[in-house]
């Protein structure tokens, strides 16, 4: 667990003492920033694992990066390539999203830290209440959880950390990242979400790709998918407040 809750100006990581944890390592700035931060801790052996979709053009230069970051730190990387299936019933994002928890799960560490932050857990929240899971989905990522059948967990220290306080941490430390060119488009639920002058105009018109496969299904709205609520982000803190007591 990140002892600062609001900053990432010195992350410290609660873990059992001599436990070795693997970072899922993108190379994006949120997981450059978590990896440098857990190198930094000295506190246990640490690896990173990036998994290669191969859906971008930049996927090999993407694992290149990621390797020299590691090798310049003396950091294993394992670079895990998976087939991605563009037509999956659950859409791109999910069908990607379940390969890489595919190889989470057959780690031999005993936890996996991911780098999602605050923005990702509300944007969670909103994605969530609009596809009608309702307070299920208020919970939105927890920092801890267990992998179905396997004996590796998920750990997400910087849940309650700003995507913006990990930019202004990777510039003051000199880290470069990379940039998924992916993040601009709006076919993404995620990515819609993050363009706020076009959500409350346009949500209600374009349904995320879970309602759209209900939808399907029920020949009905999902429920929940007409009420957009005011501020996930304070949905967000409120859960970040409630787990520091």
């Amino acid at each position: 667990m990140a002892s600062s809750r609001s900053s990432p100006s010195d992350l410290t990581f609660r873990l059992p003492p001599g436990e070795g944890v693997c970072v899922g390592f993108s190379g994006g700035v949120d997981s450059v920033v978590l990896l440098d931060a857990m190198v930094e801790a000295r506190a246990r052996a640490v690896t990173a694992v990036h998994v290669h979709h191969g859906l971008s053009p930049n996927a090999d230069r993407w694992a290149d990066f990621c390797r020299d970051f590691c090798a310049a730190r003396a950091v294993p990387l394992s670079i895990e390539r998976v087939t991605v299936d563009r037509a999956a019933p659950e859409g791109l994002e999910a069908a990607a999203r379940r390969q890489r928890y595919a190889i989470y799960a057959a780690r031999p560490e005993p936890y996996v830290a991911l780098a999602h932050h605050l923005d990702d857990q509300a944007e969670t929240v909103l994605l969530q209440l609009l596809r009608g899971t309702g307070l299920k989905g208020i919970a939105a990522m927890p920092e801890m959880r267990s992998l179905p059948a396997s004996h590796v967990r998920l750990y997400r220290p910087l849940l309650c950390i700003p995507r913006a306080d990990l930019v202004v941490r990777a510039r003051t430390r000199g880290l470069d990242w990379i940039e998924d060119e992916s993040n601009e488009s709006t076919r993404h639920d995620r990515n819609f979400l993050r363009m706020p002058s076009r959500v409350s105009r346009d949500m209600r018109a374009r349904p995320t790709s879970s309602s759209k496969s209900s939808r399907a299904r029920t020949g009905r709205s999902t429920p929940g998918s007409s009420s957009i609520p005011r501020s996930p982000r304070r949905a967000a803190r409120m859960r970040c407040a409630r787990s520091s007591r």
